[in-house]
Order: structure tokens, then C-alpha cells, then sequence
């Protein structure tokens, strides 16, 4: 190498290393990013507060295979489940034109509402454990 050479060579030596300000940018970034997503989120949580859900189909069979299961010798057939979040933070489920049988299929009551709350710390943990239960349009087939 020659002297000439050396002085127009201006290339970094490790160009793998990033540059300070190049770097702390891309960290006001990032932290800029985070805290608009998190608002976001939480005005989308918000505004949930009180609305009810219709409940997709997953949800309401998971709720009647579990019901059935804990049922000896009646089965019951949920046709709509919608979840509403209380503004006390405290889940509703509420399920309509509900049919309880008996085991060879013979249609035994028909609740037209069925409506309880839940524990929202069991449901975070995944179990389900049943607050106040309330009832309305009982027939007895």
C-alpha cells in the first residue's frame, strides 16, 4: 500500500458495527412503536367493555362438550353462546335456546336464556368456575 492510497481509503473498519446514532434511533423507534401498539390495544380492550360477542362456533361446542360431560344421563344441545366483559371487568356468558334431554334423546326442558358469570382469574388459569347463574323462559316438555 501506498501512502495515497491510505488517505482516500476512508471505508470503516468493521462496516458489521452499527453506528451510535443510527442505533439510537432505531431504538426510539422501536420504543415509539411498542407504546402506540399497547394504546391501541388497550382502547380496543375498552371499547369492549359492555358489548356483547357473539361467541364463534369452537366456543360454543367446547361449552356444551364440557356441560355434557359433567351431566350423568342428560345432554344439552346450546344453540347460541355470546360472552360479554362487564365494565367491573367481570366475564358474562350467556347462551340462548338451550334444550336439555335425557339420554336416549328425548327432549326434557327448553330454557330460552341461560346467563352466568364467571371468575376471570379461573378463566385466565383455563378453568371455569361459575359465579351467579340466572334463568328465564323455562319449559318443561
Amino acid at each position: 500500500m501506498n501512502a495515497r492510497t491510505s488517505l482516500t481509503d476512508t471505508t470503516d473498519p468493521d462496516p458489521a458495527k452499527p453506528r451510535p446514532k443510527r442505533l439510537k434511533r432505531f431504538g426510539i423507534w422501536c420504543i415509539a412503536t411498542c407504546t402506540l401498539l399497547s394504546v391501541v390495544a388497550l382502547v380496543a380492550v375498552l371499547s369492549l367493555l359492555g358489548t356483547r360477542i357473539a361467541a364463534p362456533e369452537w366456543v360454543r361446542e367446547h361449552i356444551t362438550t364440557k356441560i355434557n360431560t359433567d351431566l350423568n344421563g342428560l345432554s344439552i344441545d346450546v344453540q347460541d353462546v355470546s360472552i360479554l366483559l362487564q365494565d367491573n371487568w367481570v366475564p358474562e356468558i350467556a347462551m340462548q335456546r338451550v334444550m336439555i334431554s335425557d339420554d336416549i334423546g328425548t327432549p326434557l326442558v327448553q330454557l330460552s336464556h341461560v346467563q352466568g358469570t364467571a371468575d376471570l382469574g379461573e378463566l385466565l388459569r383455563g378453568q371455569m368456575r361459575p359465579g351467579a347463574i340466572g334463568i328465564s323462559g323455562v319449559q318443561i316438555l
